[in-house]
C-alpha cells in the first residue's frame, strides 16, 4: 500500500470510510463492513468473511447452528438500510430498496459460507450496500438475522 494512505493531517476531517484523511488528491476507500442490527432482536447469523473490495469475491458466513433445524442459509443484498426496522413474526427486516443479489446454500447445520463476485469497476468505490442474513429452519421456518452495511473499497 501507499505511504499516503491514512497519513494526512490528524486535524483534517475523516475520509468518508471513517479512516484518517489521506495525503494527496485522491482518497483511498477502505473496503469494510459495519454491523446492521436494528433493535438487536435478530440472531447474529451473518458474519463478514472478507473485505468487500472491487475485483474480489466478498465472502460471508451464516452461523446456522444459532437456529435449530436450519436447512438453508442465505444472504440478500439491497441498496438501502431501513431507517426503522420492519418488525415481522420472522424477525426484523433491516434492508429495502433494489435487490442487488442473493446467495443461498444448503446448510451444513454449522457455519455456511456464501460469496459474491464484485466487479473490478472503480465506479463502485465508496458505494454502501446492505446485506441481511436469513435461514430456513425445519423448526421455525424463515428466520431473519442481522445485517451488514458494506462499504465497497479497494
Amino acid at each position: 500500500g501507499s505511504a499516503c494512505i491514512d497519513t494526512g493531517d490528524p486535524a483534517s476531517p475523516l475520509d468518508p470510510d471513517g479512516s484518517r484523511a489521506d495525503v494527496g488528491a485522491f482518497e483511498f476507500t477502505h473496503a469494510t463492513a459495519f454491523p446492521l442490527t436494528g433493535s438487536g432482536a435478530n440472531p447474529t447469523l451473518l458474519v463478514n468473511g472478507s473485505p468487500p473490495a472491487i475485483g474480489t469475491t466478498w465472502q460471508a458466513a451464516i452461523v446456522a447452528n444459532l437456529v435449530p433445524g436450519t436447512v438453508l442459509s442465505a444472504v440478500q443484498v439491497r441498496t438501502t438500510a431501513r431507517s426503522t426496522p420492519l418488525v415481522t413474526s420472522r424477525g426484523e427486516l433491516l434492508i429495502t430498496g433494489a435487490k442487488l443479489g442473493e446467495a443461498q446454500v444448503v446448510s451444513n447445520g454449522s457455519l455456511d459460507t456464501l460469496s459474491f463476485a464484485l466487479p473490478p469497476d472503480a465506479a463502485l468505490l465508496g458505494l454502501a450496500v446492505h446485506a441481511q442474513g436469513y435461514v430456513i429452519s425445519l423448526s421455525f421456518g424463515l428466520r431473519l438475522g442481522n445485517g451488514l452495511t458494506l462499504l465497497i473499497g479497494e
